[in-house]
């Protein structure tokens, strides 16, 4: 086993570090070894620095940068512990800071028109995908924790979902009525799907072959759904979770109950939709308030 193997290894068995992050460090180090081709002990500061301009060079995204950058810093504090290399060359290394930006939502009238368009459509594979919707809107799950559910998560008494998320950890989410009569439904055409090919599986959502459905695979739903029905917006899977985190905190739901519910480990990632929640009370007080109307240049004149 080589050193990145050891290193992965490591971070996802004695870190909690989530499967997709795994991968994506997987990949993110093997791109910095190749375009510096060096080995570890002749990695120098200036090779790490060189990379991540070349990055923002080809216009990689800022957060892509960041994470490649995370990854590089990780690997070699892990090869400093394991007395693999006697300098961290990584360390010094920063990434200048930038703006936070808002993170997209659908707002009430494209919500309702997805779900309308989506469940009356014919056939399960149709249906397996309002219902997908309903699913993502309603809970405000990430993808990879939709693609892992089973129906032994499923809570029909508590009327609950039983989600393993980030950090190796387990939540309940509620579901709404609305949620639970379209999970029943739903339940009976996976069953008459599956039977016509002979199969059976122990996952909520499937794919045309009857196998577990893969991340990659929701994506690419919501994408063709956008597309085909003209919706003048894209989304995609964590399109609805930011809107059901901001739907929470505008009618009124504690920042702490939405960070519990979304299965956030830092109070500080839930914070980010209370300042979209207040870019929205901002646009609406600018389009309703009879003074907001007023250039700024405008005088009033005193009798």
């Amino acid at each position: 086993m080589n050193i990145l193997s050891k290193y992965l290894t490591c971070i996802s068995t004695l870190q909690n570090v989530s499967l997709h992050t795994v991968e994506a460090y997987k990949r993110d180090l093997e791109q910095f070894f190749s375009a510096t081709n060096k080995d570890i002990h002749q990695i120098e500061r200036s090779d790490v620095r060189a990379f991540i301009a070349h990055l923002k060079e080809n216009k990689y995204k800022t957060t892509s940068c960041r994470r490649k950058l995370a990854a590089i810093k990780s690997f070699f504090k892990y090869c400093l512990k394991q007395k693999l290399i006697s300098n961290n060359c990584a360390k010094p290394v920063a990434f200048q800071k930038s703006e936070k930006r808002l993170p997209k939502i659908l707002f009430n009238g494209q919500i309702e028109n997805i779900l309308n368009k989506a469940s009356v459509l014919p056939g399960f594979l149709n249906q397996r995908n309002a219902f997908i919707f309903e699913l993502l809107y309603a809970t405000g799950i990430r993808v990879s924790e939709l693609t892992n559910l089973k129906w032994d998560d499923i809570n029909e008494i508590d009327e609950s979902i039983k989600v393993f998320g980030k950090g190796k950890k387990w939540r309940l989410i509620p579901m709404t009525k609305r949620l639970i009569n379209r999970l029943f439904k739903y339940k009976k055409e996976q069953q008459s799907f599956l039977a016509q090919k002979n199969k059976q599986s122990d996952y909520l959502l499937v794919n045309k072959s009857g196998e577990k459905i893969h991340a990659r695979g929701v994506e690419f739903i919501c994408e063709s759904f956008a597309k085909k029905w003209g919706l003048g917006t894209t989304f995609h899977p964590h399109t609805f979770r930011h809107t059901y985190a901001t739907a929470l905190l505008e009618n009124g739901a504690g920042i702490r109950s939405v960070q519990e519910l979304l299965g956030h480990q830092s109070l500080s990632t839930t914070q980010i939709y209370t300042h979209l929640s207040t870019a929205k009370l901002k646009r609406e007080y600018l389009n309703t308030h009879p003074l907001a109307g007023l250039k700024k240049t405008t005088k009033v004149k005193i009798s």
